[in-house]
């Protein structure tokens, strides 16, 4: 009689069942330390939902760093075994199959405008007699790496040894959600790792990017609020006065001697070209004017003043 006892016979209590979870749990908190906690309890949660088990290679929480305005953070991805998506696709009982295609197709190139041959693989899964076609490329999906020796980006990892194997697989991921989005959406497999965190990271700079816009619009606007007038109705005031003495310096003369002065004295052809000047401006034109005036009045004095005469005897 053999000694060795079956492992998928041994009925755990809900005591080691417990401890067991326990000890994964306190174990998964630290192995992962240096991510966000919330990325934590995402993969816990995912793991939840999907019934993904993690001792079973079916679900991952991979660590990775990404930058985010200016600075470098490390975050969580939360990514599944593609056998595990397919398998999630079985249990609704429509899926019926998938075909593959892989080949070097013409792809357009948005820097030259021009076709270029790239890897990809089509994927058709088909669903109650429906076909649903997903097309991965290379390109999108590849993980690279720095050659430090000539600078360029290479393939990495399996996408070097194994590429068409790694995007066969994205190509099934992505039909499999595409035919089956109720049960799928938001499952990626592991493969997609560079095309999932591309989009994530894509996200979170457009969102620093926008914090940092909200916060120059509002430090120019704290700007304006200090530096400008100290009332827009000082400025009103300052161009009403200034159509009076325009008004009261050409009273009389014709329009085109009112257009020269205007010209000279504010330096616009409008009066509504005011609006755009400065409040200094706006009282220095209003000096200018009134000086111009009283000189004016000054001289007109002097004209109708009558001489005296004083007769000796």
């Amino acid at each position: 009689m053999s000694n060795i006892t079956a492992f998928s016979n041994i009925q755990l209590t809900q005591d080691v069942k417990r401890s067991f979870e326990e000890n994964y749990l306190k174990m998964l908190f630290e192995k992962h330390k240096e991510l966000p906690k919330s990325d934590i309890i995402e993969f816990i949660h995912k793991a939840q939902q999907t019934g993904a088990n993690p001792s079973l290679n079916q679900i991952f929480l991979i660590e990775r760093n990404t930058k985010v305005g200016f600075e470098w953070k490390k975050v969580g991805t939360v990514v599944f075994s593609y056998n595990f998506i397919q398998a999630i696709a079985n249990q609704t009982g429509d899926y019926e199959g998938y075909t593959l295609k892989t080949d070097l197709v013409d792809k357009f190139d948005i820097n030259t405008f021009e076709a270029k041959k790239m890897l990809a693989s089509t994927c058709v899964v088909k669903r109650r007699g429906r076909e649903f076609p997903y097309t991965a490329y290379f390109d999108e999906y590849v993980q690279t790496k720095e050659n430090k020796s000539n600078g360029r980006m290479e393939a990495s990892g399996t996408w070097a040894s194994k590429p068409y194997m790694m995007i066969e697989k994205c190509a099934l991921s992505g039909a499999l959600r595409r035919a089956f989005p109720e049960a799928l959406s938001g499952m990626y497999c592991e493969e997609e790792m560079e095309a999932v965190t591309n989009e994530f990271d894509k996200s979170a700079e457009n969102n620093a990017i926008e914090v940092k816009a909200i916060q120059r619009v509002e430090k120019v606007e704290a700007i304006l609020e200090k530096s400008k007038p100290e009332s827009v109705a000082e400025i009103k005031s300052l161009i009403a006065g200034i159509r009076d003495l325009l008004g009261e310096l050409t009273e009389g003369k014709p329009a085109s001697d009112k257009a020269s002065a205007m010209k000279e004295f504010c330096g616009i052809n409008k009066f509504s070209e005011l609006d755009s000047k400065p409040i200094e401006e706006l009282k220095l034109i209003t000096n200018k004017i009134h000086e111009n005036i009283k000189e004016r009045k000054l001289r007109e004095a002097n004209i109708h003043a009558k001489p005296s005469f004083k007769i000796e005897v």
